[in-house]
């Protein structure tokens, strides 16, 4: 690595004091003629020790080393043995300074370090640290070279600089979150043990006034007080299934301004199963809230807007129809009262006028028939008269007789009981609905059916058609599904469509009582 002399690992400058007679292994203070049985046991005890072993004698050249340094090295034993250590075996750039040191060690100008790390090149040209434990070989009181042990440590300070790496672009990328990470304990205080700086930003306190409760508490104090039981009873819930969880509530900051926020988090448990903490992220959403809130708001305007014009337009409807039928039925009325007296007074000689008489007799029939057409679809007297019921009743009967598509029937016994805007709303899908029928399904069957549940109204129109599929119900300019779905809403209900290709549409809405 960069730094083969650690701080506090480099050798002394100080003078050293005469080295002690001590035995040598070296093979400089070795006879030519030595036992040979000797070196090849103490050859297998070197082999069988798990730090690398290493001779390295005055002259700089390698005397012995072991198996685990061969291997460290790479190089078989017979490539390492009498070879310059330093030239061969020492990075480049850190040669002569540890050569230098040698060199005084040697002359015994410096005393020598027991622990010294440095790196060392291995045949493959890989720098490999290795801590080194060291001890001079004296022959007849003179230094005669160096005996070291060493370990490789080039992984473990590998794994330390990833780990503090790690930990730097960790330590980088909590400082920047937009909220703060935690671990707390599972008690109503959410005791915290932990809290990254995105604590003050999110609410005014620094961490260490909520760490162990130090000042005040995150569940007590920070917490909105109409949230407290919900947050706690939602991660109750949570961790009792075993789940993350994601909660929404308010937070009362340092200088009193309400914030929404959200919060993930998880169980961390011990290796028995207890839980022991609860880590997670809290973010501020308030802005998102508002906006949520303020749209809401609109549709919500919206929607009571398009009530209050879907109301001023049925009475619209029900003043023209009650106009046309009023007004242009009685004009007709009496000019076919007057057709008939007309044809009566004729003589049989005036045949051409009794003719033209009759024709206009019938022209006044069949308008008479049209205004009531146009009544009838403009606001149904028998909604009105008779109420929701009947007037389903008969809206089913005139789709068979008008269509010739069969129409099953299926109603409560009891008389449905609607306000007159749920009663005009339920009509007018049932209307709606029947028209898509005709225009889109090619259906030969339709099954109408309506219960009253004990909040609410429910109103099923199934046909045997081709089916609507998804992009016909996502098509925003598909109005009158649209309508159908805004018309239930302003009441609270809703409105679901399915549709199975080849087996038909199933509409289903529901519209509450109150």
């Amino acid at each position: 690595m960069k730094k083969p002399i650690r701080s506090g690992k480099t050798p002394s400058t100080t003078k050293s004091k005469k080295p002690s007679k001590t035995p040598s292994t070296a093979k400089e203070r070795t006879p030519a003629k030595a036992n040979s049985r000797k070196s090849l046991k103490e050859q297998e005890y070197l082999d069988i020790v798990e730090a690398m072993v290493i001779v390295v004698g005055k002259n700089q050249t390698v005397l012995e080393i072991n198996k685990k340094g061969c291997e460290v090295l790479g190089f078989p034993r017979k490539e390492i043995l009498g070879k310059n250590w330093f030239q061969n075996f020492i990075p480049k750039k850190l040669r002569k300074n540890i050569q230098n040191v040698f060199l005084q060690l040697m002359a015994g100008k410096i005393k020598s370090v027991e622990y010294f790390e440095n790196p060392v090149l291995t045949k493959a040209g890989e720098e490999r640290i290795i801590h080194w434990h060291n001890s001079y070989l004296i022959e007849e009181g003179e230094i005669v070279g160096v005996l070291s042990s060493g370990s490789d440590i080039t992984d473990r300070i590998r794994a330390e600089e990833n780990l503090r790496e790690s930990e730097q672009k960790l330590s980088t990328l909590v400082s920047n979150l937009s909220g703060m990470i935690y671990r707390c304990r599972n008690d109503k205080n959410w005791t915290m043990e932990y809290l990254s700086e995105g604590c003050t930003a999110l609410t005014g306190y620094k961490p260490q006034d909520l760490i162990q409760n130090h000042q005040l508490s995150f569940g007590q104090d920070v917490i909105h007080p109409e949230d407290k039981e919900n947050v706690w009873e939602k991660i109750q819930f949570s961790l009792k299934n075993s789940e993350p969880f994601q909660i929404t509530y308010r937070i009362r900051t340092f200088s009193g301004e309400e914030k929404w926020v959200w919060e993930q988090g998880r169980a961390i448990t011990a290796s028995n199963g207890d839980l022991e903490m609860l880590e997670g992220f809290i973010t501020d959403i308030t802005a998102q809230k508002r906006a949520e809130q303020n749209f809401e708001k609109s549709r919500e305007e919206l929607r009571n807007l398009s009530r209050r014009l879907q109301t001023i337009r049925e009475e619209e409807k029900k003043n023209i129809a009650r106009e046309i039928h009023d007004e242009m039925g009685q004009f007709l009325t009496a000019m076919k009262m007057d057709l008939i007296t007309l044809e009566d007074d004729l003589t049989e000689d005036q045949k051409s006028l009794r003719e033209k008489t009759q024709v206009m007799a019938g022209l006044v029939d069949s308008t008479l028939n049209s205004i009531q057409r146009i009544c009838m679809e403009l606001r149904p007297q028998v909604l009105d008269v008779l109420g929701l019921s009947e007037a389903i009743e008969w809206q089913g009967k005139e789709y068979e007789r008008n269509t010739g598509t069969k129409v099953d029937l299926i109603m409560p016994r009891k008389k449905l009981n609607l306000d007159q805007d749920r009663s005009i709303t339920c009509f007018r899908i049932l209307q709606e609905s029947l028209t898509n029928v005709t225009r889109h399904a090619e259906a030969t069957h339709v099954k109408i059916k309506v219960e009253n549940k004990k909040n609410h109204l429910v109103l099923k129109i199934e046909d045997n058609g081709k089916g609507i599929n998804d992009e016909q119900l996502s098509d925003p300019t598909s109005l009158g599904l649209i309508g159908m779905r805004e018309r239930t809403i302003a009441f609270g209900g809703n409105v679901t469509i399915v549709g199975c290709p080849g087996k038909g549409t199933t509409l289903t809405a529901e519209i509450p009582h109150k």
